[in-house]
């Protein structure tokens, strides 16, 4: 069975273009940084009036840690996923 993958019934595989692929990484790693900036810089902390050491604040004090590190790790790769998985989609040359 051929395999047909270029244009018009050609079977020459299809190309990327370079210039989309590095544009869209470059973005989707721009967007990355910017969401890393934003986590280390919204980071939680626990103020200076409730007590540390309470096992109670520990407990809510890291569920809270995680939730951020998650939030802001899922929100950060979600473009760089995307731009991996949708490459050929988005970055196909016409022509």
């Amino acid at each position: 069975m051929a395999q047909d993958n270029g244009p018009a019934g050609t079977n020459q595989p299809r190309k990327l273009s370079t210039v989309c692929m590095l544009g869209s990484i470059t973005a989707a790693l721009v967007w990355t940084i910017i969401t890393a900036i934003h986590g280390y810089t919204t980071w939680p902390h626990i103020p200076m009036d409730i007590s540390a050491s309470d096992p109670a604040t520990q407990a809510a004090f890291q569920s809270v840690i995680t939730r951020h590190a998650v939030v802001h790790a899922i929100i950060g790769l979600a473009p760089l996923i995307l731009v991996m998985l949708f490459r050929s989609y988005i970055c196909r040359r016409r022509g």
